[in-house]
């Protein structure tokens, strides 16, 4: 997920997924943003979203992932790192992903833990390999 359209196509299938697990009210509540957007995220009728409903979707989403409203897939994965790092200047950020993925796999392998499944496919995309 390296651009703002990733981010923003990411974000919105996690709205959709939420809005299908309950209702558009209750992502309203939660997201911030109002029943008649949330719904026009829901159908596609918003062709881009502007940094607030970003914002709002981005701080939603973290909030729900750490509470443990979805599950770690190497997209959710990926998009968390991204999160992680934001502070790291773009041109290295990629390197720096990579050093958090190679850490957390010496963390697995020094207590003899099985890596979890995410973590190959999120080491390949960092760099730039396909699955």
């Amino acid at each position: 997920m390296n651009t703002a359209a990733e981010e923003a196509a990411f974000l919105l299938a996690a709205v959709r997924q939420a809005v299908a697990r309950s209702s558009i009210r209750a992502v309203s509540r939660q997201t911030g943003i109002s029943h008649g957007g949330v719904s026009n995220l829901v159908a596609a009728k918003a062709s881009r979203l502007n940094g607030a409903t970003v914002r709002k979707l981005r701080e939603w989403y973290l909030r729900e992932w750490a509470g443990g409203h979805d599950s770690l897939t190497p997209e959710v994965a990926t998009y968390l790192i991204e999160q992680v790092l934001a502070a790291i200047q773009p041109g290295v950020r990629k390197a720096a992903a990579l050093e958090l993925v190679h850490a957390v796999e010496r963390i697995y392998d020094s207590h003899r833990a099985p890596r979890p499944a995410w973590l190959g496919s999120v080491r390949k995309q960092f760099r730039g390999e396909s699955e």
